[in-house]
This record gives structure tokens, sequence and C-alpha cells, in this order.
């Protein structure tokens, strides 16, 4: 008899714990819903602010509810990140293909000036390095390898060159020194492997 007298005390504590929870629930769902309604935004056609739309909560009875987010605002959210993504693997493609190319040597381009210096991306073996030359009082870069970097690392500044230069991708602007003359001397020369 003992044990049936404290069964329907063990059920009145459980319907209390239950309806414990259930308050609690229905009190996050209404902090919820109150923070929602202060949102900042513009009103859309359905009378929703826009933070309203993005968010909304689903309450269901004894289930404390969570708030459900639109999958058009997840995919907005995620675009810019594919877009990054996107553009740095074009990036590293064409990069590849500029490096790795063989310069097309019926397309090459003679243009003179002074020569204003070199610069380089980083030292690694494979970063870009460019040779300066000033033609027409602007500066015009031109794309040299790591070798042809070292042999020019001795040029007077301002010394009057000849650059030829061609593309190493058919149609592409970025050119790549072929050969370069200071005065009389020929101190780079691909074509002949000097």
């Amino acid at each position: 008899m003992n044990s049936s007298e404290h069964r329907p005390a063990n059920r009145i504590g459980q319907s209390n714990r239950k309806s414990a929870r259930e308050e609690t629930a229905h009190r996050d769902t209404a902090d919820r819903e109150k923070a929602i309604g202060k949102a900042p935004g513009s009103t859309l056609a359905s009378g929703k602010s826009t933070a309203q739309s993005a968010v909304e909560v689903t309450a269901q009875p004894g289930v404390a509810s969570r708030p459900k987010k639109n999958p058009i605002h997840s995919l907005v959210t995620t675009l810019p990140v594919i877009m990054l993504l996107a553009g740095l693997g074009f990036y590293f493609i064409n990069e590849r293909k500029q490096v790795e190319g063989e310069l097309l040597f019926s397309q090459t381009v003679e243009f003179s000036g002074s020569y204003s210096g070199l610069s380089k991306q980083s030292d690694s073996v494979n970063a870009q390095r460019l040779l300066w030359v000033e033609t027409g009082g602007r500066l015009r870069g031109t794309r040299i390898n790591y070798t042809q970097f070292r042999k020019l690392s001795n040029i007077a500044d301002k010394a009057l060159v000849t650059v030829w230069a061609a593309p190493r991708v058919e149609g592409s602007a970025t050119l790549w020194v072929v050969k370069l003359v200071s005065g009389s001397k020929v101190l780079l020369d691909e074509a002949s492997g000097r």
C-alpha cells in the first residue's frame, strides 16, 4: 500500500516538472518574439520586418523552440565565400598558364625607355618579378623569371634600354621579357638561351 501511495505523488511531481518546462519554453518563445519584434529593418509586403523574415520562430507545445533559418538568407550569406573561392581558383589557374606557357615569339612587342628598377612579390622562386621601364612618362612593367631577375640586378638606374617582350598565353596582356639590350650590350636573350 505504501508503494501505491507514492505513485500519485510521483505523478504530481512529474506533471509539475513538465509544466515548468512548458512555462520556460513559452517564456523563451515570448522573449524571442519580443526581440524579433523590436529588430530594426525595413517592412516587407507581408508586414514582417526583414529580421523577422530571416528567422522565424516555430513554437511546438512542450518543446523549446529554435529559430528556423530562411534558406534564401543562408544562400545570400554563403555566396560571397563561394565567389571568393571561385576567384582564387581562376587566378591560380591563369597564373599557372602564365608561368608554364611557352613564349609566343610571333607576338613580340618592342619598346625603349629608361630603366627604373626591378620588383618582386616575395623571395620564393615562383614569385612574380617585374622589370620596370619608363616609356613616354609612364612606368611599364614586364614579367621576368627568377634567373633573369638575378642577371639584371646590376643595371644602372635610368640607363636607356630596349625591351622585346611577348605573351605566354594567346591574347594575354601580360608580357614577358624576351630580349633586353642596354646600349650595345645584350643583357638577356631568351631566343638564344642567354
